[in-house]
């Protein structure tokens, strides 16, 4: 699982979160593992305007990657405290950057996942051997299928996420699809880099 927003970590990508509550009543703190991965980058995006898509509340519901054997339903993710991305608490579970740009729409719509946990691969374990023209499926809740192209597949330091280019505005509907990699650093007890797959819609 995971707490925060860098992904992987061999070791349940460390998470001390709450799952929902209702007002008034504390919320249960579930302690999946003792890391605590630094942030991947804070968003620095401007939220879409309403366009047509968005007013019918279209969502993300699917993620689907032949390539790398990956099948993975999508929940929404926001911002923590302290203004990085949160990462789903679940090693086998991918997550769509809500508060960004939805999938088929102008810009870069965010996935995350975990690369492992202390029970293995998670989600994302194997998205450093996309390559580029490698298709990207992701099923919308109303049954609509997009399909993307990888462009390109990048490895960066997270001391040096490349925030603009991830979050950043572009003319074109686009993915990215973000883990970690690299070493692990168990003093820190996380991964020190990221990969960041850029993939451009070619079907809808």
């Amino acid at each position: 699982m995971l707490s925060g927003v860098a992904f992987g970590a061999s070791a349940f990508l460390g998470l001390s979160g709450t799952y929902g509550f209702v007002p008034g009543i504390a919320a249960p703190t579930v302690k999946i593992a003792a890391v605590q991965p630094p942030p991947v980058g804070r968003p620095n995006y401007e939220r879409p305007s309403s366009t047509t898509t968005q007013a019918f509340d279209l969502k993300p519901a699917f993620v689907e990657i032949d390539r790398v054997a990956v099948t993975s339903s999508l929940i929404p993710l926001g911002l923590r405290d302290d203004g990085s991305l949160q990462v789903p608490t679940v090693a086998s579970q991918a997550g769509w950057f809500a508060d960004g740009v939805v999938p088929g729409q102008p810009g870069p719509a965010v996935l995350v996942g975990h690369v492992d946990s202390y029970l293995g691969a998670a989600v994302f374990a194997r998205l450093k051997e996309l390559k580029p023209d490698d298709r990207v499926r992701v099923v919308m809740n109303d049954g609509s299928m997009l399909v993307f192209a990888v462009s390109r597949v990048d490895q960066y330091p997270k001391t040096l996420f490349p925030t603009d280019l991830v979050y950043g505005k572009t003319t074109r509907p686009e993915i990215r699809l973000v883990t970690c990699a690299g070493q692990f650093d168990r003093a820190a007890r996380s991964y020190e880099d990221n990969i960041v797959v850029y993939a451009n819609l070619v079907s809808a």
